[in-house]
C-alpha cells in the first residue's frame, strides 16, 4: 500500500476517533466567543473550498494515491461540516454561515471569497480541465496552499478562542491539515514535481 495512503489514513482514523470521543462527552455549559463561531462559519466555507477542489481533480484523476487523498478529503470535511454546524447551532450563531463576511474574528475581516487559501474560478477551471501529471501538480500544489491557511485559521482559534470544543476541534483541523501537506508534499517527490513550501501566513489573498 502507499505510504502516502497509510500515513493519511491513519490520521484521519486517529483524528476521527478522537471527534466522536470528545462530542459525545462533550459539556453543556460552555460559552462560545466571536473567535468560536466566527472561525466555526469560516472553516465551514474554507472546507467546502477542499472538497470542490477535491472534486475538480477528480475529473480527470491521474495518479490514484493523489486521488484516494482526494476523496478522503471529501469525506473527512463533510464530516467535519457536519461537526461545526453542530457546534454553531450550540452557539447560537448559524447566521454566521454564509454571512460573506469572513476572518473579522481575526482582526483582518474579507468577503468570504478572499479567505486565504481559496481557489479562484479561474484556478477551479483550470484544475478540471488539466490531465495527467499536470493534474496532480495543480491540484497538490492548490491544495497545500488551501490547507496551510486553513491550519493557520485553525491555530489561531485553538490559541484565541473561548470554547474548548471549538478549541479542541481547531486543533484537530490543524494537525490533520499540515499533516495532509506533508503526504502531498511526499508523494509530489515521488512524482518528480518540486515540493510545495507552505505558506502559514493568513495575511496572503487568493488571487
Amino acid at each position: 500500500m502507499p505510504f502516502g495512503r497509510v500515513v493519511a489514513g491513519g490520521l484521519v482514523l486517529l483524528f476521527l476517533a478522537g471527534l466522536v470521543g470528545w462530542f459525545i462527552a462533550r459539556p453543556v455549559d460552555e460559552s462560545f466567543s466571536a473567535v468560536d463561531a466566527g472561525f466555526l462559519a469560516d472553516m465551514t466555507d474554507h472546507h467546502q473550498g477542499a472538497i470542490n477542489l477535491s472534486f475538480a481533480y477528480l475529473h480527470n484523476e491521474h495518479d490514484l494515491v493523489i486521488g484516494n487523498m482526494a476523496r478522503n478529503i471529501v469525506t473527512d470535511q463533510s464530516q467535519e461540516i457536519g461537526i461545526m454546524n453542530s457546534l454553531l447551532t450550540d452557539a447560537g450563531s448559524p447566521e454566521t454561515i454564509g454571512d460573506g463576511l469572513a476572518m473579522d474574528w481575526m482582526g483582518a475581516p474579507v468577503a468570504s471569497s478572499e479567505m486565504p487559501g481559496l481557489a479562484t474560478q479561474a484556478q477551479f477551471d483550470e484544475l478540471r480541465a488539466a490531465t495527467g501529471l499536470t493534474a496532480d501538480d495543480l491540484f497538490t500544489r492548490l491544495m497545500i496552499r488551501h490547507h496551510a491557511a486553513g491550519a493557520a485559521m485553525a491555530e489561531f482559534a485553538a490559541a484565541q478562542g473561548q470554547n474548548e470544543r471549538a478549541r479542541r476541534f481547531a486543533r484537530g483541523v490543524a494537525h490533520v491539515q499540515r499533516g495532509e501537506i506533508t503526504d502531498m508534499n511526499l508523494r509530489r517527490t515521488a512524482l518528480g514535481l518540486a515540493p510545495i513550501e507552505p505558506d502559514f501566513s493568513v495575511a496572503h489573498t487568493h488571487g
